[in-house]
């Protein structure tokens, strides 16, 4: 016969047991570890091509713009023009690039909150501008609200490396190209992606030079 404390023994056997026999088919924990791949960008000999064209299409075209009325513009001759056209040239190229390996890109969506009382201002008050017939201000007023209704505001919004940087809205029609607020995102973008991919940047660059 057991006594009393062979039975407790025994019990406390069998419970070891038991512990024992579960952590033993328990499988162990195993740590995952996930890796990020890292994305390289690069440009073949045909973007190449494509880049330094588009670049000289465009410095043409504002050279083009400042040679048909030089007085528009505060430069005091075309040599200076053509320095600072030559940097927007190479904004305007280098952010097609990024456009076209989605890198960054630039959407467009109506703008409701943007109203012509907005856009007009005082620019056909007869008062503030009193050295323009009035005639000519409710004219000049009359085919911009119908240009307005026309091509309806815009909300332009930039997106970089996935992330929303920039934003700006109260643009008729197309106005935001060519405003300065173009360059403005072409800048933002441009900065971001040399920080993040710097040869590939530096390969683009290498397109245009």
């Amino acid at each position: 016969m057991f006594a009393y404390d062979d039975i407790l023994s025994y019990h406390k056997f069998q419970n070891v047991a038991q512990i024992q026999k579960i952590e033993m088919i328990t499988p162990s924990k195993t740590t995952r570890v996930i890796t990020m791949k890292t994305i390289t960008y690069s440009i073949n000999k045909n973007e190449k091509k494509i880049i330094s064209a588009i670049y000289l299409e465009e410095l043409n075209r504002l050279l083009k713009e400042y040679d048909k009325n030089p007085e528009r513009f505060a430069f005091k001759d075309r040599n200076e023009a053509e320095i600072q056209y030559k940097s927007l040239a190479s904004e305007f190229a280098v952010f097609y690039q990024l456009k076209e390996d989605g890198l960054a890109s630039i959407s467009k969506e109506e703008d409701n909150y943007y109203t012509f009382s907005d856009h007009a201002g005082d620019c056909y008050d007869p008062i503030v501008n009193d050295g323009i017939p009035a005639a000519d201000l409710k004219r000049q007023e009359r085919n911009e609200r119908a240009r307005f209704n026309r091509q309806g505001v815009w909300f332009h919004s930039l997106t970089v490396l996935g992330k929303d940087l920039d934003s700006i809205g109260g643009f008729v029609g197309n106005d935001f190209y060519g405003s300065g607020y173009d360059h403005d995102f072409y800048q933002t973008a441009i900065a971001a992606v040399a920080k993040t991919h710097p040869e590939y940047f530096t390969a683009i660059l290498g397109a245009i030079q």
